[in-house]
Formats: structure tokens, C-alpha cells, sequence
């Protein structure tokens, strides 16, 4: 977002955003990561 222009970055983050609070996984995902306890993801 650092590259993208104050409009583009907004729009991403709301998206973004919008995922993390309407699916169960990514909010679990999220809360994990702000506690210190998600496991390290892996590329497959």
C-alpha cells in the first residue's frame, strides 16, 4: 500500500477489512496473530 495512492490504499484496506470481518477463519486467524500464538504460515 505503500506505492498505491491515498484513494487506492484506502479502498484495499477496506477490502481487506471487510474479509477479515465477515469469514470466522480470518478473524480466528487475527486474533491468534495480535496474541502471539498463530502458528508460522508455510508457502505450500
Amino acid at each position: 500500500m505503500q506505492n498505491m495512492s491515498a484513494l487506492d490504499a484506502s479502498y484495499a484496506e477496506s477490502v481487506v477489512a471487510g474479509v477479515v470481518n465477515t469469514q470466522e477463519a480470518a478473524r480466528e486467524r487475527l486474533a491468534a496473530f495480535a496474541k502471539g500464538t498463530a502458528a508460522k504460515v508455510k508457502p505450500d
